[in-house]
């Protein structure tokens, strides 16, 4: 048996429409909710975040200082960065480097959805 050794030690399990949906500064149409991480659970290591676009929604774009992980769950986005564009669907995953200028649109004509990950925690995506 694994013992653990941090006060934050826990397992949390939360079903995603019980989670405080914010708006993050600069996006239109778009909001995120903090799954885990950072100070809200004592990750030190990743961060999730759930997202949701409404029609023509939109990050503004930026970049973060650690990497990041991004899984489409639903509808039509585009991803633009410094490297090029793409049209990003449900069942996609991408990967972006730390420093690398971003931002997705939703282009669809539904709500779209994202899971994304961040490797260490984000502090400008602290919710709590």
């Amino acid at each position: 048996m694994v013992k653990c050794l941090a006060e934050t030690c826990k397992v949390i399990v939360q079903k995603v429409g019980e989670v405080k949906e914010v708006t993050l500064a600069k996006h239109v149409k778009a909001t995120a909710k903090s799954l885990f991480g950072g100070r809200k659970t004592g990750s030190k290591n990743m961060q999730l975040f759930y997202s949701r676009f409404e029609v023509g929604g939109e990050t503004y774009l930026h970049s973060h200082k650690v990497e990041s992980g991004h899984f489409i769950l639903a509808g039509k986005l585009q991803l633009i960065t410094d490297m090029g564009e793409w049209i990003v669907e449900a069942n996609t995953t991408i990967f972006i480097p730390p420093k690398i200028q971003h931002k997705f649109k939703n282009i669809g004509d539904t709500e779209a959805y994202m899971l994304s990950i961040f490797s260490p925690p984000e502090p400008m995506y602290e919710t709590e």
